[in-house]
């Protein structure tokens, strides 16, 4: 055949091609909005175009938490490349955005990951991962966005804006059942009440019984028992004018996070210290074995009003919020069902807070500015309990050559002394750590755009704030009232006894043991004590932009990120200083109308000083939970972009590299007690995250059918010597943690040509991928008891929805 007459079948096989395509795509008249549009967002406090926006940021729609079947922001991980949530306890979540952010769960310090719904704070534990109900937009910035967002976003912000009530009559609900006895409900009232007022009613829950039996209990674990609602109120009394009044609710009341353990522990028996491979199980193939009490909850309430009006020249807006939620978390620490490491923890917190800010903006030609004043307090009170037994404090003085019986196990040693065999062990033995915080925050700022040109601009930010915190510590006597009785014929309590017979034996006076656990904060904490001290900090923000045509924007930024300073709550009286981010990035972003697609892409160099992150030290002695610093720095990429083939077809992906590495930061090695500088090696965070998927549309029935996959890659962990020596990077081949993890999800929906009604099958994780990873500071429990703690990630979900609305 000629080369001309190649060129004519080719080009009739892809005629013939798009020609079926073609017959596929929904008319012009159902078809839903292009995927190419840009968004509008708020990002700068101003109501602005994605693509006018330079910020490198990713949007996560209504539509694509639907597809997910998403409840909260952790179900969208992956997805967005630079954030990572661990959900796993979510009323102690923990926000990483381009690899920074901090596990510490204390009421004395903040997080770098700022999380905000409708402009308000959410705070760092209770009240930051609540469940998505009548979302309209997820805004994940990435970066400092200290400027206009706050202290609270040093290392970036994600943005939750929710619908606001219309002025038109609107209704949906929907209901998804599947595995796991999984059963979620969403519903939506709108009304209008008059030509000015309208009212929005929405209400949400998900119910499952989980994927996991605990062998120990008989109990399911790893479901879902929440529900939450929202009500809201909207005045319009002239267009430019409103007053948004809403008041939010939710409760969450579940089993605990199911803890794996690493390593066989056969009854009778003390784990060895370090675990050899021969030892190591894989929780895969292994029962799951909790035998501490476990439930996990949290009743959150929330009222805000929102203002937003002409003054003269300017627009003038406030927002007030008020937010209370009360947490009670208590797990298994161990993993497993041995009396010799029994460990259990309840962490419980009331925390209120309330939050004003107000607002002046104004544009022309020439300028477009935004300044405000904000001011936030919270109260916080939070119990920190360890439960254990004397069987596990004898274990824990086993390994722990520090302790005043030097590696001996002090019941057995009492019991010697004393000619008592077996007195003291099987009793329970509490603890506990009472902490109350008092934050406040005073902030000015502004942000000016300069058209210093028709294509181009020049945006500075500034802010300035005021810090102040007060914590108070209090660390009560052990709480073992069986024990004490059974000391109590020779001659006290337990720790009377054991002050004196430590005395006999050592030689020098070791007064009566009043706490083993917490015995450092306790030697200056036995008694109430408080600190207070205050903070302050100027965060600015310069950025060049220039339009290259109507369809393409190139910008250059600077940015600085302020955390303040805080308190550690495990150590009384103990300060650190705030922690400072400095941020270079140059970007593009813009569209292709000629092949319909879009795209976003920067490049960013960050350094990061004063890190605060808990840590669990151990160093031959009884380990306490201490706060420790970090100096790290990261260069990497974002890339993102969408494009539609036909109206019948879109593709979408996004990518995130990532290289970061401790400038500065040192550990106590667990077995030695030696500092181990970890200086130029990872972080850890994984060197490259992907996502991606195709969406294809058809007419069937006369209503739209949708094919969504989609999937989401993340590289294993860059390990350092921390993370190998506490379990974080196994590799052996029994069980591998810190390893790649792959997800695909599958959504296959039909709409009748209305849209009134639906049905759709949901998969997530459709290959069935589970991952075994350690928790925070987990592995470090290698250390203390032998038995290093790890989670598993969910199996595969299939779910059937229907929905339907006026």
């Amino acid at each position: 055949m000629s080369k001309q007459g190649m060129q004519g079948s080719t080009a009739s096989v892809r005629m013939a091609v798009l020609g079926a395509l073609a017959a596929l795509v929904v008319p012009a008249a159902d078809a839903q909005e292009s995927e190419i549009e840009p968004i509008t967002v708020t990002a700068q406090s101003r109501s602005q175009s994605e693509r006018d926006v330079p910020i490198a940021m990713q949007v996560v729609g209504e539509k694509q938490i639907g597809d997910l079947g998403a409840a909260n922001l952790a179900d969208i991980n992956g997805y967005v490349p630079s954030l990572s949530v661990d959900a796993s306890q979510p009323t102690q979540p923990v926000f990483y955005l381009r690899g920074i952010g901090a596990s510490d769960f204390g009421i004395g310090t903040d997080a770098p990951v700022g999380v905000y719904v409708d402009g308000i704070y959410t705070g760092k534990t209770g009240g930051s991962l609540m469940n998505f109900n009548d979302v309209q937009r997820v805004e994940v910035l990435k970066g400092p966005q200290g400027t206009l967002f706050g202290r609270n976003s040093a290392a970036g912000a994600i943005s939750i804006v929710t619908n606001e009530p219309e002025q038109a009559a609107d209704a949906n609900a929907l209901v998804r059942f599947g595995r796991f006895d999984t059963v979620v409900t969403e519903a939506m009232v709108n009304a209008p009440l008059t030509d000015t007022t309208a009212v929005r009613l929405s209400a949400e829950s998900k119910n499952s019984n989980g994927w996991v039996t605990n062998e120990t209990t008989g109990q399911k674990m790893g479901g879902d028992a929440t529900w939450g609602s929202r009500a809201s109120f909207k005045w319009s009394p002239a267009a430019d004018t409103k007053v948004v009044a809403s008041w939010e609710h939710e409760a969450l009341d579940q089993a605990a996070r199911p803890g794996f353990s690493l390593v066989r522990v056969p009854a009778g028996t003390v784990p060895a210290i370090p675990a050899t491979n021969a030892e190591l199980i894989n929780p895969l193939d292994a029962p799951l074995q909790n035998d501490a009490p476990d439930r996990e909850s949290r009743t959150f309430d929330g009222l805000t009003v929102r203002v937003e009006m002409p003054l003269g020249a300017w627009r003038f807006s406030s927002n007030s919020a008020y937010r209370h939620f009360r947490s009670y978390n208590e797990e298994s620490d161990d993993g497993t069902a041995s009396t010799l490491t029994y460990l259990g923890t309840i962490n419980a917190e009331v925390n209120s807070s309330f939050q004003q800010e107000f607002k002046l903006a104004a544009h022309d030609a020439r300028l477009d500015w935004v300044a405000g004043a904000s001011f936030y307090l919270v109260h916080a009170d939070q119990a920190s309990t360890v439960d254990t037994t004397t069987d596990s404090i004898d274990t824990l003085f086993s390994h722990n050559t520090g302790a005043p019986l030097f590696g001996l196990p002090l019941f057995g040693t009492l019991d010697q002394a004393l000619g008592a065999p077996g007195l003291g062990l099987g009793n329970p033995w509490s603890e506990q750590m009472v902490n109350h915080s008092r934050s406040t925050a005073y902030s000015v700022y502004g942000d000016a755009i300069w058209h210093l040109a028709p294509a181009t601009n020049l945006t500075a930010g500034l802010r300035e704030t005021l810090d102040r915190k007060s914590v108070d510590w209090y660390v009560p006597a052990y709480s073992a009232p069986a024990l004490d009785a059974q000391f109590a014929p020779y001659g006290g309590t337990f720790g009377q006894v054991a002050g004196s017979v430590l005395s006999a034996l050592s030689g020098a006076t070791v007064p009566p043991l009043t706490n083993i656990i917490f015995s450092n904060a306790a030697a200056t904490a036995a008694t109430p004590v408080s600190a207070s001290h205050g903070w302050s900090n100027l965060s600015p923000r310069l950025v060049l932009d220039r339009k290259f045509g109507a369809d393409t924007m190139a910008y250059a930024s600077v940015s600085k990120g302020y955390q303040s300073g805080g308190f550690d709550v495990f150590s009384p009286l103990a300060r650190f200083e705030p922690e400072h981010m400095t941020n270079f990035e140059v970007g593009v972003k813009g569209s292709v109308p000629a092949i319909h697609a879009a795209f976003e892409a920067s490049l960013f160099r960050y350094r990061f000083t004063n890190l605060q992150n808990i840590t669990l030290v151990s160093a031959g002695a009884v380990p306490v939970y201490d706060v420790t610093t970090s100096n790290q720095s990261a260069y990497g990429a974002d890339l993102g972009g969408r494009v539609e083939v036909l109206h019948a077809l879109s593709l979408f992906a996004a990518a995130e590299y990532l290289r970061q590495r401790y400038d500065q930061y040192s550990y106590a090695d667990p077995l030695t007690g030696l500092p181990v500088s970890l200086d130029g090696q990872p972080v850890g965070t994984p060197l490259l995250t992907v996502s991606g998927g195709a969406r294809l549309a058809w007419t069937t029935l006369g209503g739209r059918t949708e094919l969504l996959v989609q999937g989401s890659h993340t590289s294993a962990l860059r390990c350092n010597t921390q993370l190998i020596e506490e379990y974080s990077c196994l590799n052996t081949g029994t069980v591998q943690t810190g390893t790649a993890q792959s997800r695909v999800d599958l959504r296959l929906g039909w709409q009748t040509p209305d849209q009134h009604y639906g049905a759709a099958l949901l998969v997530n994780n459709a290959l069935n991928k589970q991952y075994v990873v350690t928790q925070q500071n987990g592995g470090q429990a290698a250390f203390t008891l032998g038995v290093p703690d790890a989670t598993v990630t969910p199996p595969r979900f299939v779910g059937v929805e229907l929905n339907a609305s006026m």
